[in-house]
């Protein structure tokens, strides 16, 4: 969909939703049993994609395949229902694992983002070659791939006025400049404040989970109602797209560049603090080549920090978060690679090899948790003090 003007575009961005409270979360950001970590979002049209499938689908050719991730798109037949997919690959990819982490933790969250499934093995039919990221143009036949993912989008159509457009992380925060709170009052005001809080707890989710690759073409603009005469009728989303540059240590050295350490790599996540100025409440998010329009250590309003540190905490909380939080790792398989990066040479990998690596993947996490709900810690600024 294609706005009529860049102010449309802007008014679409600027009433856009960031998030919304699924069924497993209450009023009071509690969470219940209703939340599938292992399930993940469900499909409306497909049936849902299991970590012990192995799925058959058929090679598309010549379609966009953009960035340096091996990947390949092909089409599933459901019994006769044809649905286009997605597939990355590449065990040594850490893009891979972090993938199926964070979009799953955004989901679970309330947050927008594709979701991500991971399976045993994915057989490509009429596939041109084992790696056809490299090499599209070999003799079709059959390829195995035992270590992918799948993707499937986010259901919205996007919104866009260039190929690849997305959002800036600095254009998210238009509209609710302190000249434009201080003249409104009543349930406009407490809209704008709520809507503020959603941007700011996501602004900080992405520094917890150190999302490098930040781009604007990492995210998109979606209407997540109808389109009617190239207007969106209904009401318009923000969605993560990409957050394969996630759970590692962020970007390196004086260029910014983004690694294998800066995805999925409990070793340098954990070498990461949540805030550069805690009493400033100024989060820690080094900047990454992928330009001006990039999350670069940004301030946070208390709303927002409140919001967040409620909704994760209570996300882990008791022996059912525990759980949670061990799923997510299992699923994404973090707990794998990180015996393969700690064992170097290792022959088998094993269970209590693995048990190990996703307990610390847990502890860091939780001590991330605990950054967030500092003692005594409250943001100096509020979004009502910007007015």
């Amino acid at each position: 969909m294609t706005p009529s003007s860049s102010a449309q575009r802007m008014q679409y961005l600027q009433e856009a939703q960031i998030w919304s409270r699924p069924a497993w979360i209450d009023s009071q950001l509690n969470f219940n049993s209703q939340l599938k970590i292992l399930e993940g979002p469900l499909s409306q049209e497909f049936p849902a994609l299991r970590a012990d499938q192995q799925i058959e689908c058929r090679y598309l050719p010549q379609t966009n395949t953009n960035g340096r991730t091996p990947k390949f798109h092909c089409e599933i037949d459901w019994n006769g229902r044809k649905e286009k997919v997605k597939v990355k690959y590449g065990a040594e990819n850490g893009e891979l694992y972090a993938e199926v982490a964070a979009s799953r933790l955004l989901w679970a969250l309330g947050f927008k983002a594709d979701g991500v499934f991971p399976v045993r093995s994915v057989l490509c039919k009429q596939c041109p070659s084992q790696d056809p990221f490299r090499n599209p143009n070999g003799q079709p036949k059959d390829y195995f791939f035992q270590f992918a993912t799948i993707e499937r989008k986010f259901p919205g159509t996007k919104i866009e006025q260039t190929e690849n457009q997305g959002w800036g992380w600095d254009e998210i925060l238009r509209g609710f400049e302190p000249q434009v709170l201080s003249g409104l009052s009543g349930s406009q005001l407490q809209r704008k404040v709520q809507m503020k809080t959603h941007r700011d707890a996501l602004r900080l989710l992405a520094v917890f989970l150190q999302h490098a690759d930040n781009k604007p073409e990492q995210q998109r603009l979606v209407c997540e109602g109808n389109e009617v005469a190239g207007q969106c009728q209904g009401s318009t989303g923000l969605v993560i797209q990409d957050l394969g540059a996630t759970f590692g240590g962020g970007s390196f050295g004086v260029f910014g560049n983004i690694t294998q350490d800066s995805k999925m790599n409990s070793n340098e996540w954990g070498k990461v603090n949540v805030w550069k100025n805690a009493g400033q409440c100024q989060a820690y998010l080094s900047k990454s080549f992928v330009g001006s329009s990039a999350l670069v250590h940004p301030t946070v309003s208390e709303e927002g920090r409140a919001f967040l540190a409620k909704l994760i905490q209570n996300f882990t909380a008791g022996s059912a978060g525990r759980e949670r939080l061990a799923q997510l790792f299992r699923l994404s398989r973090a707990d794998y690679r990180m015996v393969v990066i700690n064992n170097p040479g290792l022959q088998q990998v094993t269970a209590p090899l693995m048990q190990t690596e996703n307990d610390r993947w847990i502890s860091i996490f939780m001590r991330k948790v605990g950054e967030l709900n500092a003692q005594n810690l409250r943001c100096p600024v509020t979004i009502l003090d910007l007015r």
